[in-house]
């Protein structure tokens, strides 16, 4: 199934009826808030197939990160960017440019990633479905 996410990724950019023309793709991606006092959140939603779903979370270079996402039959995945990730086209199909984390980049089809981040600034996590619709929970640690 490697892969499988950025074809569909490709596929839902270039095809998506579902209210997202191509220059839609992440304009306004979820700011991922902790609360007060807290290193960690979970969010919780709903992707319909090809659908993707963008979020960001402001950190600094050298904070450990852990992310995971639970999801029906396992069915969810996500690529995390570092800061300086930017939306571009490919072939005239809308892309996210910029450097993936290791495991949890293009074609990992990543589940739990784990690391130390790379950059200061705001990162960006995008979420799709290997196949169908699904619901998800979308958890993320930052510790110094």
């Amino acid at each position: 199934m490697k892969k499988l996410f950025s074809l569909m990724l490709l596929i839902f950019c270039a095809t998506s009826n579902a209210g997202h023309a191509q220059g839609e793709f992440c304009v306004s991606p979820t700011a991922i808030k902790f609360p007060a006092g807290q290193s960690s959140t979970s969010l919780t939603g709903a992707l319909v197939q090809d659908e993707v779903k963008c979020f960001t979370f402001i950190a600094n270079a050298g904070q450990h990160a852990a992310i995971s996402i639970r999801s029906d039959g396992q069915n969810a995945v996500f690529q995390l960017y570092q800061p300086g990730w930017r939306k571009g086209l490919d072939d005239g199909d809308p892309v996210i440019k910029g450097t993936a984390y290791s495991g949890a980049a293009d074609g990992n089809d990543a589940q739990h990633w784990s690391g130390v981040l790379a950059g200061k600034g705001r990162h960006l996590i995008t979420v799709g479905t290997m196949q169908g619709d699904s619901s998800f929970t979308l958890s993320v640690a930052i510790k110094p």
